[in-house]
């Protein structure tokens, strides 16, 4: 799974820096890009957490007690959706709220 992963990275990234021949639109092909991963992430999670996420995995089960008594899989998927997913759109949102901000006082001095 984490060879489809790459290889969507690199497609959408290819898509994003060829914008003009393709004539594609940039900004959709990289929510789109980013949908896809996180969804093939999801997908891959119980493979990829416990090596890439560990001890965040293990803080997130110790905070939410309920969730460590479901299946491995499903601790998983909650692990992603409810903590990685949001904290993502956290920064996202940090980001466009600052690009915001710049545009509306004409950048910073």
């Amino acid at each position: 799974m984490l060879t489809v992963m790459i290889f969507v990275f690199l497609i959408g990234y290819l898509c994003i820096a060829l914008e003009h021949p393709l004539k594609v639109n940039k900004a959709g092909t990289a929510l789109l890009t980013g949908t896809i991963l996180w969804v093939l992430y999801t997908f891959a999670a119980p493979d990829l957490i416990p090596t890439a996420s560990a001890e965040e995995f293990k803080e997130f089960l110790d905070a939410y007690p309920a969730i460590a008594d479901l299946p491995f899989v499903e601790q998983c998927t909650r692990f992603v959706v409810e903590h990685q997913v949001l904290d993502s759109i956290g920064e996202i949102a940090e980001t466009l709220i600052f690009f915001d901000w710049r545009d509306d006082y004409r950048g910073v001095d």
